[in-house]
């Protein structure tokens, strides 16, 4: 929206930022310990807290800047429809959120595009109920600042729960719009195309291996054959040898 980040405008936020890189990951001992700590529930849960309060400040100041900057833009005239912008301080709040899922730049829209990933779809809830509530139901902002960071907690503490509630919502969501079955019959149909593809090489393999093993079989049936020649051949010249001797023996 036009303005300076917060770490380049506030010299304090860049040097703890850079000092609280090195200490986790560049001081012998201390930093093996910090990540043995965060393994810890109980540590776990305190980052998690600590990092949702994070997301929603983030959201929060994105959707609020991005409404302020619509207001005061003088260039065009307001919207005859519309009394207050509302996408432009959604999209700023749900990009507040998760937009550093989509760095670098040419990561595109890989992160959005096999869906469910519960970062993405809290930004996008939160932002729409922040806005919501203190648009529509003239909520105090601190407080609906409050709920958005409460149930972004619970989502990340409760994942199984927080699946199942999202799947069942997305899912009529998903069936009234018709916007996801679109997108699974692709790799359906891709799936489908490359088992009928994959049989005729599976038994082409297997046909092969058949001929590979007959192969062998017939390999060594001769060689047993003809180690079963050779020593009846051994065992007749020498029953010739020994009667060939006899004859000598009597004579003598």
């Amino acid at each position: 929206v036009g303005r300076m980040p917060v770490p380049l405008r506030e010299e304090t936020f860049t040097w703890m930022l850079i000092v609280a890189w090195y200490v986790s990951h560049n001081v012998p001992g201390l930093s093996d310990g910090l990540a043995a700590l965060t393994r810890t529930p109980l540590a776990a849960a305190m980052l998690k807290v600590f990092f949702n309060i994070f997301k929603t400040q983030q959201i929060v100041g994105s959707l609020e800047l991005a409404s302020k900057a619509v207001a005061a833009e003088d260039m065009l005239p307001k919207s005859s429809y519309f009394p207050q912008a509302i996408a432009a301080p959604v999209l700023c709040g749900f990009l507040g959120g998760c937009g550093g899922m989509f760095l670098p730049f040419d990561n595109g829209l890989k992160p959005i595009e096999a869906g469910g990933v519960w970062n993405v779809r809290a930004s996008f809830l939160c932002s729409v109920t922040y806005f919501a509530a203190t648009r529509i139901c003239s909520c105090e902002p601190l407080d609906a600042k409050m709920g958005i960071c409460l149930l972004r907690l619970a989502g990340d503490l409760f994942p199984v729960l927080r699946d199942v509630l999202l799947g069942s919502i997305f899912g009529l969501l998903y069936m009234a719009t018709n916007v996801q079955g679109v997108q699974q019959k692709a790799p359906a149909q891709s799936e489908d195309k490359e088992q009928r593809t994959s049989r005729p090489a599976k038994k082409l393999d297997e046909k092969e291996a058949e001929e590979e093993e007959r192969r062998e079989k017939q390999g060594a049936s001769r060689r047993a054959k003809k180690l079963e020649e050779k020593e009846a051949e051994e065992q007749e010249r020498k029953e010739k040898q020994g009667k060939q001797r006899k004859p000598k023996e009597e004579k003598d």
